[in-house]
């Protein structure tokens, strides 16, 4: 390994990331559209398995949560992909800008 990213692979140096401090605003905080979204999830499972998410429930959890984090990691690649495609990749230049040239897309 040579430590330089193939064409097409994203590569992040979060160590060298340095972003200036939040600025307030009038937008709904995060947290609470994150604990809207968790209440709405919690819904969702009763609706589709007729229980609530529950320790010692026969699952494991550690498989459960890896599978939804590679999910999450392809999820994320398409939305960089379909950005660096055409206008769109305009909008994500500015991840360039905070990056570097340590990304690649």
């Amino acid at each position: 390994m040579t430590g330089i990213p193939e064409p097409g692979v994203l590569s992040i140096r979060v160590d060298t990331l340095s972003q200036p401090p939040p600025v307030r605003n009038d937008r709904t905080p995060v947290w609470d559209l994150v604990i809207a979204d968790m209440r709405e999830r919690k819904e969702f499972g009763w609706r589709k398995y007729k229980t609530y998410l529950q320790a010692f429930n026969g699952r494991d959890a550690l498989v459960d949560a890896y599978q939804e984090a590679l999910d999450l990691c392809v999820y994320l690649r398409q939305e960089i992909e379909q950005r660096s495609a055409g206008p769109a990749c305009r909008r994500f230049s500015f991840l360039r800008r905070l990056f570097g040239r340590n990304l690649q897309v």
